[in-house]
């Protein structure tokens, strides 16, 4: 959103250098138009406030928030029958994904359609690593520093 707006204020004040007249209103326009319809409450709520209180910076302000209240999504965990959250009190509040399985890539296998906490060729490779009960990991050092000391230049 920032950057939508940054360039909504680029082009008006390249029109402004150019001698053409533009006010707020034209900028709120511009900058309202070009919104997806995710944002329509918003505009629908601007349409409803006088000419006087629609200020730029209040626009610019609620474009901020709701983008900011868009990109946190938050749902409540379902309550039991006595009240309480399920499982535990910590995890009521949890953060939705906002992109489609179909969408999403595992880091472990490169494949669309899982994260790769669930990828089977994660947990295959993991589990192999795993069974390897004779494979140890050795330090050993080695003093070529003489060697290298000795043909110094």
């Amino acid at each position: 959103m920032q950057a939508w707006v940054g360039d909504i204020h680029g082009q008006a004040f390249e029109m402004q250098m150019a001698g053409v007249d533009i006010s707020d209103h034209d900028v709120i326009l511009a900058l309202t138009l070009g919104l997806p319809p995710t944002y329509d409450p918003v505009i629908i709520s601007f349409d409803s406030m006088s000419l006087a209180a629609l200020t730029l910076d209040h626009v610019i302000t609620h474009l901020l928030n709701e983008e900011t209240r868009q990109g946190t999504c938050m749902h409540t965990a379902p309550a039991t029958a006595n009240g309480t959250t399920a499982d535990n009190g910590a995890l009521a509040v949890t953060s939705t994904s906002r992109h489609p399985l179909s969408k999403v890539v595992c880091f472990f296998c490169g494949t669309k359609g899982h994260y790769h906490d669930t990828c089977s060729d994660c947990k295959a490779w993991l589990a192999h690593r795993g069974k390897k009960a004779g494979d140890a990991n050795i330090a050993a050092a080695f003093d070529e520093v003489d060697e290298w000391s000795n043909n110094a230049l």
